[in-house]
């Protein structure tokens, strides 16, 4: 499988400079903070050019629900706990609590912490919007 990488420069207000986006062919597989290998840029793809657009309108604050496409690897708890994040609107918080409600398994919270620690997209997912 070939991965392309690309290292999202961020605004100022940003608490860190970079964030670092890895795809493959068809979908965005990672948003992260990671930028140690900066020097490490692939050329653009589709997935790649899509993230980075919606990354761009996000902090110009054009975007209220990330669009591109992302490939969601885990086991199937994770990804309703994933699925449930991505429900949460722009600006809006829930607890680990609430989305125990959310996916109908109210006394998962701390395996909803768990999840939320192995989500690969910080960004799109994370807990910017869970408490």
């Amino acid at each position: 499988m070939v991965l392309y990488h690309y290292y999202f420069k961020t605004p100022k207000s940003f608490p860190l400079e970079y964030l670092h986006l890895c795809a493959n062919e068809s979908h965005l597989l990672r948003l992260d903070f990671d930028a140690t290998n900066f020097s490490h840029h692939t050329p653009m793809n589709t997935p790649l050019k899509l993230s980075v657009q919606a990354l761009e309108r996000y902090f110009l604050g054009q975007l209220f629900e990330f669009d591109a496409p992302l490939d969601l690897i885990g086991t199937f708890f994770q990804k309703q706990v994933w699925s449930a994040l991505m429900t949460i609107p722009y600006g809006k918080t829930k607890s680990y609590d609430e989305i125990a409600k959310l996916i109908n398994n109210p006394k998962s919270c701390r395996a909803i912490g768990n999840a939320n620690y192995n989500n690969r997209y910080y960004k799109p997912i994370k807990s910017y919007k869970e408490l």
